[in-house]
């Protein structure tokens, strides 16, 4: 029946009140009605018939408060690809405000700019979500505070595999923040001095023992393998050694 009827008064009538969800629809289809799209996706129960009238609606503001509060993740998604949301900031504040993993990851794919992940890493409300922005964070002191601040140790290891900076990585080092952060460092530290000056001083055997696979120098290989309290570095040096022969 609703195939015959072109009015839309009509059909916004039987979008409202018809009791099938399949004829409700099917009307949606046949109507651009904004202000009725809006009332379908608000209030009716059906999830398939919201997911019809979400594709449709072109209003962003509606679609980013449909992204942040329907129950659906269907709907909730729609809402993302709708391609009348085309806004950067309207895709941050969902990944910011969403309670739905998927919903931000979803935002964040329309995401280019660095600040706008660097926003989403301060401000998200779910912690996965902030995390997921580091692939795309270059920014060296955004970097080095995410490592300062270790609220998470494997947040802050990627973090700090992003960065060559020789003097950035000695100066995370100093701060002894934590064993792996510290192993991590000395792992991409490449300054012979340093290293040396490290190895000689650090109580953590892990740390010697990077400090050793980095060390070119035999003269200095040969004083750990015969002087390292921790038999394993000894053992390590005799072997970096026996490489470099």
């Amino acid at each position: 029946m609703v195939k015959i009827i072109d009015d839309e008064e009509v059909l916004s009538q039987i979008v409202l009140n018809d009791d099938d969800s399949v004829v409700r629809s099917e009307a949606i289809k046949k109507i651009n009605d904004e202000d009725v799209l809006i009332k379908v996706v608000r209030n009716d129960s059906d999830r398939f018939t919201r997911q019809t009238a979400v594709k449709k609606i072109t209003d962003s503001r509606e679609l980013v408060n449909i992204a942040l509060t329907d129950e659906d993740s269907f709907v909730r998604s729609h809402a993302v690809s709708n391609p009348n949301l085309t806004s950067e900031d309207d895709f941050v504040e969902i990944a910011i405000n969403t309670t739905h993993e998927d919903v931000a990851l979803e935002a964040m794919k329309k995401i280019t700019s660095e600040e706008a992940y660097i926003k989403i890493l301060h401000e998200a409300k779910l912690e996965s979500v902030r995390k997921d922005t580091l692939d795309n964070i270059d920014d060296l002191k955004v970097l080095v505070e995410i490592i300062l601040a270790n609220k998470d140790t494997e947040f802050s290891l990627k973090a700090l595999n992003k960065i060559d900076n020789e003097e950035v990585l000695i100066k995370i080092y100093e701060k002894n923040i934590h064993e792996d952060i510290n192993v991590r460092c000395v792992s991409k530290i490449r300054n012979q001095n340093e290293l040396t000056k490290i190895l000689q001083s650090d109580k953590s055997w892990r740390v010697r023992e990077a400090c050793v696979k980095k060390i070119v120098s035999i003269k200095v290989l040969k004083e750990v393998s015969l002087n390292d309290e921790n038999e394993y570095v000894r053992n390590v040096a005799k072997n970096k050694i026996k490489s470099l022969k």
